[in-house]
């Protein structure tokens, strides 16, 4: 099933693919970009699968944790860039797990206020570089889902909902009014290679 196209939906999708930078040979700062402009599928889903996230003993609920706050108890530094619509916050960690080396994105974009409105996570090369404004961590990242690095594709058919075909990318759209009047939209983009997830980031906005 095809998800409605909102207006808020259309925001997410513009900020998520023109707004981020690919980091390219630079070493790894800005948050990368979760998809190359094409066409991929977008399918409803019926509950907010995450609205939040945890890094160690921490929980960052989306749109509503002050990115201030998140930077605060990570000691990181926060990075920003570009004005208006186009503006975009975010704080830098790097891990490891028996996988590999990984790096999130906690994001705040325009639409979200000073909040993290999104989290970007993504497996990361051996010979890739990380710029030294991002922080360390020993600690995993969970989200209520059970959505990782690393799950198979099939994995995630099953825990999120079915596409046809194999496309590098799938994004699960939720939206749904919440309550005080708001309307709740969550949107999660999963990323594909050899039918493993390499990728994913989700983003999440409370309007009224």
């Amino acid at each position: 099933m095809t998800a409605p196209w909102t207006r808020t939906s259309v925001v997410a999708i513009v900020w998520m693919i023109a707004c981020v930078r690919t980091a390219g040979a630079q070493p790894l700062w800005e948050p990368p970009s979760i998809g190359d402009g094409r066409q991929f599928p977008v399918i409803a889903v019926p509950s907010d699968l995450i609205p939040a996230l945890g890094i160690d003993k921490r929980e960052i609920v989306l749109d509503r944790t002050p990115l201030a706050d998140a930077a605060q108890w990570f000691k990181a530094r926060i990075g920003r860039r570009g004005a208006g619509s186009e503006s975009l916050g975010w704080v830098c960690i790097a891990g490891r797990d028996a996988e590999g080396r990984w790096m999130l994105w906690l994001q705040s974009g325009e639409i979200h206020g000073n909040a993290v409105g999104a989290f970007h996570l993504r497996r990361i090369g051996a010979a890739e570089r990380i710029d030294a404004k991002c922080v360390s961590s020993r600690a995993g990242v969970r989200n209520a889902a059970g959505l990782r690095l690393g799950m198979s594709r099939a994995d995630v058919r099953r825990m999120l909902g079915d596409s046809s075909g194999t496309p590098p990318m799938v994004a699960y759209l939720y939206e749904h009014p919440g309550a005080g009047g708001v309307t709740i939209e969550s949107m999660i983009s999963v990323v594909f290679a050899n039918d493993a997830v390499t990728a994913f980031e989700v983003w999440r906005t409370e309007t009224n």
